[in-house]
């Protein structure tokens, strides 16, 4: 069976320790990096697919867009209304439609407290970076 993960890309982009500061440039680049990462780490692996989802609380570039095998999603809205958790509800209710395990990766309680409610298997930041041997920057 395919396993589908849907990253909280902006949480898990802290947790790894990839933004420094908050400055416009920094996330940026820190978005690029780990869109790069996960793409290097999924190449190969035909039984798993990633969308990546980021809160964007300006003009995002894209809609979407795909670094490799990782579809990349920018929610876009203000930061009040979590845009992007809005997004990964959305797109992991549609595992009905699909015969495709569903495991949202977040560290964000409140998301995981609206995905238990749907149904929907969350785990912790790093326990996927202990799976796919991620390293959190130090």
């Amino acid at each position: 069976m395919k396993t589908k993960y849907i990253i909280d890309g902006s949480n898990l982009m802290q947790y790894l320790g990839y933004v420094k500061n908050q400055n416009p440039q920094s996330v940026i680049s820190a978005r690029e990096r780990l869109n790069k990462e996960l793409s290097r780490l999924f190449t190969e692996n035909k039984n798993v697919e990633v969308v990546i989802v980021y809160d964007v609380h300006s003009l995002a570039p894209f809609e979407k867009m795909r670094v490799g095998k990782i579809e990349v999603v920018y929610a876009e809205g203000p930061k009040e209304t979590q845009p992007a958790d809005a997004q990964i509800i959305r797109i992991a209710k549609k595992r009905y439609e699909t015969n495709i395990e569903v495991i949202v990766v977040t560290n964000d309680n409140k998301l995981k407290e609206n995905l238990l409610f749907n149904g929907v298997r969350s785990i912790k930041c790093i326990d996927f970076m202990t799976k796919f041997s991620l390293k959190q920057i130090t």
